[in-house]
């Protein structure tokens, strides 16, 4: 295997992260102020958001479902290339959004998380 391979290699490897967010936003400010963290800060290159229901696709990189809990908290659980997983919290972070990241990345354990 050469250099350019393993890159390939570490390029598709996906992984999954859930994120509970404390703010006051609305799914909609939400997803606005996703949207400013990854094109400002240059998570990603050439994103592309549109936003169907409570699903917000990026470019087809990074795909998120969102839900709303009680107590202001979001959960989004990303689907997003591992190298990039220090980029998105720094990012957030400078938008203003507390993000937790659950270590368990599974959906119907989500619903029932006690985080936060």
């Amino acid at each position: 295997m050469d250099e350019s391979d393993q890159e390939q290699d570490a390029k598709s490897s996906m992984t999954k992260m859930c994120c509970i967010f404390k703010s006051e936003y609305s799914i909609d400010a939400l997803m606005a102020s996703t949207k400013a963290a990854i094109l400002e800060y240059g998570v990603l290159p050439n994103v592309k958001i549109s936003q169907d229901d409570s699903i917000l696709n990026i470019d087809g990189t990074v795909k998120a479902s969102i839900s709303k809990k009680p107590k202001n908290e979001v959960i989004i659980e990303f689907e997003y290339p591992v190298a990039d997983y220090k980029k998105y919290v720094d990012a957030f972070s400078r938008v203003g959004i507390e993000m937790y990241v659950c270590e368990i990345a599974n959906q119907e354990l989500c619903f029932n998380c006690q985080l936060g």
